[in-house]
């Protein structure tokens, strides 16, 4: 072992003992814990964290902020020290002035001189690649083509968009991570107002778009830019009834957010009226603006990918591939999947369909388990997650989504641009989406056999009539090319910006 592996084990010996000492509650020893492994190692970014953290408990705020501004001097290339620093600089001020954190970071905000058509800052509690992020990614690219300089702010990801933006310009500033359904009332969320302001006061925006998985995300932060007098536009990607009861100690906050934003947008009807009926958006507000596809998805089926893609998955010439793209939690319904798959095994179209599942989740392995046991794996391509989603779509003949709820799934508007007949659940803003066209099934949630009924024998009637399928993927294509194409959804939220500035 070399001198410096030898040192960087010494170090996490160092901090796994102070950890120790820490939940054994003696603080001191956990101090110089923290600090010896720093000592051993400085570019070790947990010591610093905790200690840092374990001195702001303690109410030593010019000691946690030196130990900040150090660790953001020995690894500058680590982005989680500056929100420390100015969480810790703002209560240290709040002391000083009796003032809130937050109030303490709003005094020294001053907004930009106007210098060209403006910064818009993208605020979002969506940092990864599924459906409000794809939208929240294409609006970015948008604003920038358009002449605004855009940043983002998100917790920490490294994926393609993140790369796409990179390379085009736009500068991120990373979030803590943090998940409000799993902390429906302490969540970062909900109480962290002076992230919100260091990332105001690093960005300096002339318009905030606040681009949400929930109608309670980036709450604390809305309410800072309002305090702050920032102009911001709230979009909610997702709303379920169910959730007014979870998050419903916040909900008298969302009145005032609601009043002092510019726009309020929801991605269909349904949830729009949700938003009014549970959530508290007055009856004046909010707008609908469906999302939309890129040419991509619109584009013919190609024959020689579509060969392409199924020889690579051994997947038959003449099977009748069923796709579908989506999280593989509870949610997205694959389970309801597996029980039809049961029950189309004893039908004549069985050794013909072919199931393709694109994307991951906790659920995958349980499925893949469950798929075995039916002797059903032969049938099915877990693909992962899969950049090229307008290939699979190619090669799909069918494309399922049995879903308990969503916003307005991406998912069905790619597949219905591409001219696939969709099954999917009459859940949320899927009903609007799919209009006449299509196979709507039961809510699962309360009709879990009518939707795996209804799954099963859709499947065995389309599987056994190209003609059939045919006929409902070109009335799909059309409600799609009419309401769901790219240019309508980015002229209009581009108009709003243009509005507000």
């Amino acid at each position: 072992m070399t001198k410096h592996h030898q040192t960087a084990n010494s170090a996490q010996i160092q901090f796994k003992l102070a950890t120790v000492w820490q939940a054994k509650g003696q603080v001191e020893r956990a101090l110089s814990g923290y600090r010896a492994a720093i000592a051993l190692q400085p570019d070790y970014i947990p010591p610093h964290l905790e200690l840092g953290n374990l001195l702001c408990q303690q109410g030593r705020l010019e000691e946690a902020i030196d130990v900040y501004r150090r660790a953001s001097a020995l690894n500058p290339h680590e982005p989680g020290f500056a929100p420390k620093l100015a969480a810790v600089l703002a209560r240290k001020n709040a002391q000083e002035t009796g003032s809130s954190p937050a109030m303490a970071s709003a005094a020294a905000y001053h907004r930009p001189a106007a210098n060209g058509p403006g910064h818009i800052l993208l605020y979002t509690d969506c940092p990864g690649i599924h459906g409000a992020e794809q939208c929240h990614h294409l609006l970015m690219l948008t604003w920038l083509a358009a002449g605004y300089h855009v940043t983002c702010a998100q917790s920490k990801a490294d994926h393609h968009l993140i790369h796409e933006r990179q390379q085009a310009g736009i500068q991120h500033l990373w979030l803590e991570p943090d998940d409000i359904y799993d902390n429906p009332n302490g969540a970062s969320a909900f109480v962290n107002e002076a992230e919100a302001a260091w990332v105001f006061n690093t960005a300096r925006p002339d318009l905030i778009v606040f681009s949400g998985g929930g109608p309670v995300s980036n709450l604390a932060a809305q309410q800072v830019a309002g305090r702050l007098g920032i102009p911001y536009i709230v979009i909610v990607h997702c709303v379920t009834a169910s959730w007014a009861k979870k998050f419903a100690a916040h909900l008298p906050k969302l009145p005032a957010v609601y009043q002092q934003a510019e726009s309020v947008i929801a991605v269909s009807q349904e949830n729009l009226d949700l938003l009014h009926s549970h959530f508290g958006l007055p009856p004046a507000l909010g707008q609908v603006i469906y999302n939309g596809r890129p040419a991509a998805f619109f584009a013919p089926i190609d024959p020689t990918r579509r060969r392409q893609v199924r020889r690579a998955l051994a997947i038959p010439e003449q099977a009748v591939v069923v796709f579908t793209s989506g999280r593989m939690e509870l949610v997205k319904g694959y389970q309801h999947q597996l029980k039809a798959i049961k029950q189309l095994k004893a039908d004549p179209i069985w050794p013909r369909l072919y199931f393709m599942w694109a994307g991951t989740g906790t659920l995958e392995a349980q499925l893949r388990a469950v798929a075995a046991q039916l002797a059903a794996e032969d049938h099915i391509r877990f693909l992962g997650h899969h950049a090229d989603v307008p290939a699979l779509l190619d090669a799909a003949d069918i494309f399922v989504l049995p879903s308990h709820f969503e916003g307005m799934p991406l998912s069905v508007m790619e597949a219905m641009a591409k001219g696939l007949p969709v099954i999917a659940t009459a859940v949320s803003g899927i009903v609007e989406e799919l209009g006449d066209t299509g196979q709507l099934l039961p809510n699962p949630i309360d009709h879990p056999d009518g939707t795996i009924n209804g799954l099963v024998a859709t499947l065995a009637a389309w599987g056994a009539d190209a003609n059939l399928r045919a006929s409902v993927g070109r009335a799909c294509r059309q409600r799609a090319e009419a309401l769901f194409q790219i240019g309508p959804m980015t002229d209009h939220y581009l108009a709003i910006v243009r509005q507000t500035l």
